[in-house]
């Protein structure tokens, strides 16, 4: 009778072969997966610096009025004589192939300048958001926080204070 063990260790031999082409492969797709499915992430990352802010000038966009137009970097505050906003934090955006994207956020506090005491304070993505319905910001002037960019490579947040 004659051995199998030729045969054996040659289809072993293989088996772990397959096993370790399958494993290269798998986290080569995964890696091309993740890298092309997040390519866009930069763009939300690391927007262009505006050039050209109001400040506290009115102007008019639509039906809004618009009186507070601003790039602040992390740290960095601005006030009207009355009600400050500081720029505590800036976090960036962040793919992967496992999870869903999270999306660049400014977290913006709102304080009263005669005593800091803070009036309230949340992280803000791009877009719009209603101040009228957040704890503290009721009783502000402004109607809704406009971020229009997020840089969290250079930290800074451009964003515009609508009036009510």
């Amino acid at each position: 009778m004659k051995s199998r063990r030729p045969v054996n260790s040659t289809v072993g031999a293989l088996t772990l072969l397959m096993k370790i082409i399958s494993r290269i492969l798998l986290v080569g797709v995964l890696g091309i997966f993740s890298a092309c499915g997040c390519s866009w992430m930069k763009e939300f990352n690391e927007p262009e610096r505006p050039t050209k802010v109001h400040g506290w000038e009115p102007f008019q966009v639509s039906t809004f009025t618009v009186q507070g137009d601003f790039v602040l970097n992390k740290g960095e505050s601005v006030n009207d004589g009355n009600i400050g906003i500081t720029v505590l934090d800036i976090q960036p955006g962040s793919c992967g192939a496992f999870h869903e994207p999270t999306y660049p956020a400014a977290k913006l506090r709102f304080f009263r300048v005669s005593d800091h005491s803070v009036l309230c304070e949340d992280n803000f993505l791009v877009g719009g958001a209603r101040l009228d319905v957040m704890k503290g910001c009721e009783s502000l002037k402004w109607l809704v926080v406009g971020v229009s960019g997020i840089n969290s490579k250079d930290n800074w947040v451009a964003f515009d204070l609508a009036l009510k």
